[in-house]
């Protein structure tokens, strides 16, 4: 019995060692083969024109017209994909050899996430990645647009994920078109609907900051008139600071800002009269 498991093991040691030196030598055959030819393919190449084959050649110094007469060993995949991703318009790279001898180049083009506008005028997409391309006359890309007010810590990729929840919901998707971020760091949305701002403050408790707008939008805006206010500030927890348009001393006397108390969810606060609104000169 154990002379037959020896025996059983060894065949298992022999066959695998086997198989190791065919694959090796595989590899080595196909490797000093000569290569039959260079395909390059463009991912969504329809809808994204700023990247095609011609240039991709030409960033490869011809690679396409040389190829059939190189050994495949001689034709450096994983240098290919490092040149070309380090090129602005390229989201990712991959190369690789067939069996069949042909060398397949599969480019997928920058996908932005957002335009940014810098304080100077000049302007660039970015990536989910944080990966800049700069905007050209030559092509446009319909995708949310973030404006830096002069912050100097701005980071596009820390509003990825805002940018994200607006995508995701159908209404605020359609609602905001415009983000800024002030010099002193403030998230500011400019919807659609003319006429005021939204101050979010960071990025944090999206999910309850775009509730309380929309409790706003469908309780209180229709009341008080969707002129009464320039900015709608949700930046503080459980109400919303509004700053009135017309900033002249009002009737009682007090100027400017209304903060509306929202205690948890309750939406009725938010149609309360002026007993349950607070009037104050100053935020605190």
């Amino acid at each position: 019995m154990k002379k037959r498991t020896l025996i059983r093991a060894l065949l298992s040691v022999g066959l695998l060692a086997y198989v190791v030196v065919a694959i090796s030598l595989a590899d080595t055959m196909r490797a000093d083969a000569r290569c039959s030819g260079m395909v390059i393919d463009i991912v969504d190449s329809a809808s994204c024109r700023f990247v095609t084959r011609d240039g991709i050649d030409q960033e490869l110094n011809g690679l396409c017209a040389k190829a059939p007469s190189m050994k495949l060993r001689d034709i450096d995949t994983d240098a290919i994909e490092r040149k070309l991703d380090l090129i602005d318009d390229i989201e990712e790279s991959v190369c690789t050899r067939l069996s069949d001898g042909t060398v397949l180049l599969r480019v997928i083009p920058m996908r932005p996430v957002a335009r940014v506008f810098n304080p100077d005028g000049t302007s660039y997409y970015v990536n989910k990645a944080g990966k800049k391309m700069k905007a050209s006359l030559r092509y446009r890309m319909d995708v949310p647009v973030i404006v830096n007010e002069g912050n100097p810590s701005f980071n596009a990729v820390s509003l990825l994920p805002l940018l994200n929840a607006l995508h995701g919901d159908s209404l605020w998707n359609s609602l905001v078109t415009t983000v800024k971020v002030t010099r002193g760091g403030d998230v500011i949305l400019v919807p659609s609907i003319r006429g005021h701002v939204i101050n979010i403050g960071d990025t944090t408790m999206l999910d309850d900051k775009l509730d309380r707008m929309l409790t706003m939008y469908r309780k209180v805006l229709p009341v008080k008139g969707w002129t009464t206010y320039d900015t709608l500030s949700v930046k503080w927890r459980g109400q919303v600071v509004a700053t009135r348009r017309n900033k002249q001393l009002a009737d009682d006397g007090l100027a400017g800002e209304e903060i509306i108390d929202e205690e948890g969810d309750d939406e009725g606060t938010m149609m309360a009269d002026s007993t349950a609104v607070k009037r104050t000169n100053k935020l605190s």
